[in-house]
């Protein structure tokens, strides 16, 4: 490989870092405003991951003084330039391996090592460009491969940054399913077990199982949803901690919607019709003489799709009030979309009048605008 590749390939990866630099540190904004306390696993790791950092800051402060005083006046100079920086960049390599438990801080001082070495890279190629014709010449094996080292340490920073950035996803995902677990399924596996109206009939409580059964098992099948959500979403590029809340809003409302959408169809007379190995017939939606198989099922799935089970309630709004029949019967204004006719007109230098304002100047493209009819 001659020097102009080398030199070349130097540039090319330190251009793909700078892009990606913004990126993860924008993960990284996103993961720290979720309302967290972030101290690492244990109180030692968290003393190890700080003093750690410090560390990190000190040696870019001893690096960038050691560099000031280095100015590039001749090709020694700009050997002990690229001997520093490669010096630095294999310090800060070292103390980013022993990051173990790392906080969003963390990684963000990460990006923070891979942009200084990222500058540590183009004072050592803005030098080796300046100073390659003079007399004597900078030692390329020394000036270049300090520089692929120093760029290559600013790529695997930010590689750490970002898979320390999907531990920290990983942990929020199973922090939200612990939340899960905790404030909504195990509170109502409770209520729904030791409050079950089949176990009060004494008191003349049985008649509202049919009830029960369904405001309990739409909030299963809400949960369900949820930590599907949340394992699925948190694998994902797009996870966007700061909106964990879509994964707890369902489960209050999952109930509701269920009551509504069974009122409705018992409202409506729907029936099942069977025809399995176990034996067919027809089974009715209903609360009075319920079949109770047919509502646990009917409200779990009622639950878990509970997004779905809106839009249902939108259809049987429109069956029941025959809402298409009355949109037509408002009249034809009502409905009909305005329709816009794009017009096409061609400008030469001048004044040109357009319908509500004055053109003027070198327009030979053609102009769209609008005219409603």
């Amino acid at each position: 490989m001659d020097l102009d590749e080398f030199v070349r390939q130097i540039w090319e990866i330190r251009e793909s870092v700078h892009v990606e630099i913004d990126s993860v540190r924008t993960e990284v904004y996103k993961i720290h405003g979720h309302k967290r306390d972030w101290k690492g696993s244990s109180k030692l790791q968290a003393e190890q991951t700080k003093k750690l950092d410090d560390d990190a800051f000190q040696i870019m402060q001893t690096a960038q003084e050691n560099i000031n005083h280095l100015p590039l006046q001749n090709s020694k100079n700009l050997n002990d330039l690229a001997q520093t920086a490669e010096q630095t960049a294999r310090k800060l390599q070292r103390n980013t391996e022993q990051v173990t438990s790392a906080t969003p801080v963390s990684v963000l001082l990460m990006t923070t090592k891979a942009g200084f070495l990222l500058s540590l890279t183009e004072r050592v190629m803005f030098g080796y460009a300046r100073l390659g014709s003079s007399t004597p010449k900078p030692d390329d094996d020394v000036v270049l491969s300090a520089a692929m080292t120093v760029v290559a340490s600013a790529r695997d920073q930010l590689t750490a940054a970002q898979g320390h950035m999907k531990n920290l996803k990983e942990e929020i995902g199973s922090a939200e399913k612990r939340r899960l677990f905790r404030n909504y399924l195990l509170p109502s596996v409770l209520l729904y077990v030791v409050f079950n109206p089949q176990w009060w009939g004494s008191y003349g409580i049985s008649w509202l199982r049919p009830y029960w059964e369904v405001a309990f098992w739409s909030v299963f099948g809400a949960v369900a949803f949820s930590v599907i959500s949340i394992s699925e979403d948190t694998n994902s590029e797009v996870f966007d901690p700061r909106n964990v809340g879509k994964y707890t809003y369902r489960i209050p409302v999952a109930p509701l919607v269920s009551f509504a959408i069974i009122a409705s169809l018992n409202v409506l007379g729907f029936t099942i019709t069977s025809s399995g190995t176990g034996g067919g017939g027809t089974f009715v939606i209903d609360f009075v003489k319920p079949n109770l198989f047919l509502l646990v099922v009917l409200s779990f799935l009622l639950g878990f799709f509970s997004k779905r089970s809106i839009e249902i309630l939108d259809v049987v709004w429109k069956r029941l009030f025959d809402w298409d029949k009355t949109t037509k019967d408002a009249g034809a204004d009502a409905t009909t979309p305005k329709r816009y006719v794009r017009s096409v007109t061609s400008f030469v230098p001048g004044i040109y009048k357009v319908p509500g304002r004055l053109l003027r100047g070198n327009l030979t493209e053609a102009r769209n605008y609008s005219r409603r009819v």
